[in-house]
């Protein structure tokens, strides 16, 4: 089996990886299954596996998940939750710490003794995912996408059963990664010329106290203009450039009127540019180097071999993504 760190070098790999039998992690023989998803990070997780379910699936979505499921399938039928469990032994539902959307789903399922199975996408946060109302609702099993989210969830909840199920949205991400770094006919630089940083919101709870009273996701930006000239001298950024080729990916769960007067105020005239592609993959092609707090797509980054950097400046908590290869703007200076 293939986990997420390990790396995709070639196309056989990526073939073999969906030989898998998936049907195999579901123990039964299961006439019908119901899901439930709404952030973005466990959809496409459960998008990829359930394409090799042998069975009739019911849908109940909502968020960025709707759109990343009718990608792949334009006539999905989109239930009701209640609806959605109908027939279902079994119920998987993605995970999210903005929403109730999933864990309701978790929490009716579990009440009408359907089977539950709950996906963790990211590496922080887990036991804010399953508060439901002032309850904390566990599913019977949960599924994770790599060893290092295991032994996270093995820890948090040891009376859950925990499975690895393979990665393949991020393998099928690096793979597109590469086609899209071939069309357009470049190779990463170093010192960087593309400038990517990964938008994303910090929930209350979590939120650092900055200088200026504002939010954390500002104090990091703040923090990472402020140190260019850093990188610059630390060889990251083309020392030679007169002006920062700069884009900004948002968060599937933001609007760039969240940052627009932040950053006209920070630097009037700044040059940047706001991604207008729907994938990943095509941000990831072209930059050089990305940055960003702790979202996921900074994992991603990391995996496709390019050059990655948490913005969480010294005075906030210590950064939670765990990952060994990503850098720390903090640790740099």
């Amino acid at each position: 089996m293939t986990f997420l760190n390990d790396k995709l070098t070639d196309n056989s790999k990526f073939e073999g990886i969906q030989k898998i039998n998936f049907n195999k992690f579901l123990k039964k023989d299961y006439k019908q299954i119901s899901i439930c998803a709404f952030d973005a990070g466990a959809a496409a997780h459960i998008s990829e596996w359930s394409n090799n379910f042998n069975c009739p699936i019911k849908y109940s979505l909502g968020g960025p998940a709707l759109k990343i499921f009718r990608k792949e399938n334009k006539d999905l039928i989109n239930y009701n939750i209640q609806e959605s469990l109908k027939g279902s032994k079994l119920h998987i539902a993605g995970t999210a710490w903005s929403s109730d959307y999933e864990i309701s789903s978790i929490k009716l399922a579990k009440e009408n003794s359907i089977y539950t199975i709950s996906v963790l996408d990211h590496w922080v946060s887990y036991k804010q995912r399953f508060i439901y109302k002032g309850e904390i609702i566990l599913p019977d099993e949960i599924w994770v996408s790599d060893v290092i989210a295991k032994d996270i969830a093995s820890k948090e909840f040891p009376t859950v059963k925990i499975s690895v199920l393979p990665n393949l949205w991020m393998h099928k991400l690096i793979a597109k990664v590469k086609n899209s770094s071939l069309k357009l006919n470049r190779e990463k630089n170093k010192p960087a010329l593309n400038l990517l940083y990964l938008l994303e919101p910090i929930r209350s709870s979590k939120q650092w106290k900055t200088k200026y009273n504002d939010l954390s996701e500002f104090d990091a930006l703040r923090y990472f203009f402020d140190r260019i000239s850093i990188l610059k001298k630390l060889n990251y950024i083309d020392q030679n450039q007169s002006k920062l080729n700069l884009r900004f990916r948002l968060h599937p769960s933001e609007k760039i009127e969240k940052y627009k007067n932040f950053l006209f105020e920070l630097h009037p005239n700044i040059e940047y540019e706001i991604s207008s592609s729907q994938f990943l993959e095509d941000d990831l092609a072209w930059c050089d180097i990305a940055f960003g707090i702790e979202t996921q797509a900074l994992i991603c980054s990391l995996e496709c071999g390019i050059i990655s950097i948490s913005t969480k400046p010294e005075w906030a908590e210590k950064c939670c993504l765990p990952h060994e290869k990503l850098l720390h703007l903090s640790k740099l200076i």
